[in-house]
């Protein structure tokens, strides 16, 4: 989203909460499951770790140095994030 010419997040509480628990399902007992692993689901999960690309150690050096710096994040970046807070929930909370 774009709102006078600064990009926006939109941010929504989840207020619905879990009334109860369902039991666990009998296709889910220790009995239901099967006792023998893929090898064939194996070697797939092999191959897409291998076909994974590396790490990119530029990035992490820079992550590194960010979290290094003590003005990282700005002043001026917090509060533009907790402006945007502020004024969705006092929205949300205006609508209620």
């Amino acid at each position: 989203m774009s709102q006078n010419g600064m990009n926006t997040m939109r941010i929504e509480k989840n207020c619905q909460a879990a009334t109860h628990i369902d039991k666990p399902s009998q296709a889910s007992s220790p009995a239901a499951r099967p006792t023998a692993v893929s090898l064939d689901e194996s070697h797939r999960l092999n191959q897409a770790m291998t076909a994974t690309p590396q790490v990119r150690s530029a990035e992490v050096a820079r992550a590194r140095a960010l979290l290094a710096d003590p003005q990282f994040p700005s002043p001026q970046s917090l509060e533009k994030v907790a402006s945007l807070f502020a004024k969705h929930l006092s929205v949300e909370t205006a609508a209620k």
